[in-house]
């Protein structure tokens, strides 16, 4: 009897340690097998289809720091719109009359052209930029020779210099509207709603160059 007990009780302990030793050696496998990548997040989801209406619109471009636009292809634009390029363009005539003294009769007519050269500068704008040109005196960019007369406005070049200095000062970290409505309105020409209309014949003129 003691040793059928025996006989069991070192059955038992066999298969315990032969249990054992199997779940062992599968645990052993299971470090040694590569295990797959982790899934990337997301991986399951398809890519989005590119949405038509977050694409960069002209608008969108214009407003970029790094402008796809150059700033000399908005003076072209710009230069297009008020004269087509030419410098002998007079525009905004202001009719004046001098009258007889005593009299309610006007001897004749002393009018002026208010507008002038390629890119239609009145006085107050060459006043302007000479005003900003003395801003810069002992820098680098500053030269005497730099300075413009209302004359000079008949002069191509001088005229699209006295715009460029104009609108770099005006306009720093504004967008291209907002510097041909400047041009248009004066300083704060891109607040006004009287300029959106000269802004978008720019930009039909800038859209044509594409």
């Amino acid at each position: 009897m003691t040793r059928i007990k025996l006989y069991r009780a070192g059955f038992w302990i066999y298969l315990i340690v032969i249990s054992a030793l199997i779940l062992g050696i599968i645990c052993m496998f299971s470090l040694l097998s590569p295990s797959p990548p982790p899934k990337a997040v997301g991986a399951d989801t398809p890519p989005l289809l590119p949405n038509k209406q977050s694409a960069p619109t002209f608008d969108d471009l214009l407003d970029v720091t790094e402008w796809v636009v150059t700033f000399d292809d908005l003076l072209d634009a710009i230069e297009w719109v008020e004269s087509k390029g030419d410098a002998n363009a007079v525009g905004d005539y202001i009719r004046r009359l001098e009258w007889e003294k005593g009299w309610k009769i006007p001897i004749k007519e002393a009018g002026e052209w208010q507008a002038i050269g390629a890119y239609q500068l009145h006085k107050i704008y060459v006043d302007d930029y000479n005003m900003i040109l003395k801003s810069y005196k002992g820098k680098s960019v500053y030269s005497p020779a730099l300075y413009y007369t209302y004359q000079d406005r008949w002069d191509k070049w001088k005229s699209r210099q006295m715009v460029h200095i104009y609108l770099r000062y005006y306009s720093e970290n504004k967008s291209f509207e907002q510097m041909a409505r400047i041009h248009n309105g004066g300083p704060n020409g891109y607040k006004k709603e009287s300029t959106k209309p000269y802004w978008l014949k720019v930009k039909a003129r800038l859209e044509s160059l594409r």
